[in-house]
This record gives structure tokens, sequence and C-alpha cells, in this order.
């Protein structure tokens, strides 16, 4: 286990260095000795998310949620996948889900970010009510990078209030 642990931080480390075929050669490595590794399968979605390579990321993380992943995480980066392929409705999805772990285990940050993504899955599925209810429960100056670039909560805010005004 010691050397599959290894193998995973020096993937995670490749990753970073932008190294993403070692970093997948090493995932894969792992997986090919234990096909349901839950780290592996994690470890590889993020080296897929940083190639953008969405799809990819997203099928592991379905494994992951399949093999019973509880993990708030797993769900709010799959969630941010969907809005990347533009599938709103799985995104929501997804982010509730997330919300609700989160609120079980008291994990505020993954409450906090799932709430500020759902709020733009809703924004962009035109359903402006929802979003504005998720930016509420949000700190004031809630920034997070959604949507192709960086938002505030105000901001996501100021964006659902001019759709509705042009409405």
């Amino acid at each position: 286990m010691v050397d599959i642990d290894k193998r995973l931080e020096e993937a995670a480390a490749k990753t970073l260095q932008r190294k993403h075929d070692e970093a997948l050669r090493l995932c894969n490595e792992v997986l090919e000795e234990v096909p349901d590794s839950t780290d592996a399968l994690r470890e590889r979605s993020f080296v897929y998310r940083h190639m953008r390579d969405v799809r990819a990321a997203s099928k592991d993380l379905t494994r992951l949620i399949e093999l019973g992943s509880e993990e708030p995480s797993d769900y709010v980066v799959r969630g941010n996948c969907y809005i990347d392929m533009g599938d709103q409705e799985q995104a929501i999805r997804d982010l509730t889900r997330a919300v609700e772990l989160g609120e079980i285990h008291q994990f505020h940050y993954y409450t906090d970010l799932a709430c500020f993504f759902r709020a733009y899955a809703f924004f962009a599925a035109g359903r402006y009510a929802e979003a504005l209810a998720d930016c509420e429960r949000l700190r004031e100056g809630y920034t997070f990078f959604v949507g192709g670039t960086i938002r505030t909560k105000e901001s996501l805010m100021n964006e659902i209030a001019a759709r509705l005004a042009g409405d």
C-alpha cells in the first residue's frame, strides 16, 4: 500500500508540473493493480481536469460515486465538470448532493463551494430564483472561478438581476 500511496503522490506532483502523461501512467499502473482504488480514480480525475478533459474526469468521478463515495468534493468536482460540459441539470443534481453531504459532515468549505457552483448552474439554466437563493446563503465577497471567469457572489447576483430585468 505504501508503494501505491507513493506513486499517487508522485502523480499529483507530476500533474502540478504539467507532466500529465507521466501522471496518467502512474495512476493507470495503480488502477491495473487495484481496479477499484478510489484514491487512484480521484487522482486520475485530477489529472484529467488539469488536462481540461472534463469527460474523462467525470467518468472517473462517476466510478468513484458508484463505488459508494460520500465525499462532497467528488460531487462538487463532477458537478463542475457537468457545468463545463453544459449539462446544468446534472450539475445541479450533483451539487445538491454535495450540499447535503457538506451539511451532514459539517464541511462548510464544500457546502459553500457547492452552493456557489449550483447558483451558477441555476443561473445558466435560467432558474434565477433558485440561483439567487443559493447566492443569499453565501458570505459577502465569496469568490471562485466558475463559468470561465472569476466571479464573486455579488457579481453573480448582478448578472442574475440583469437577466431578470431583461426578461
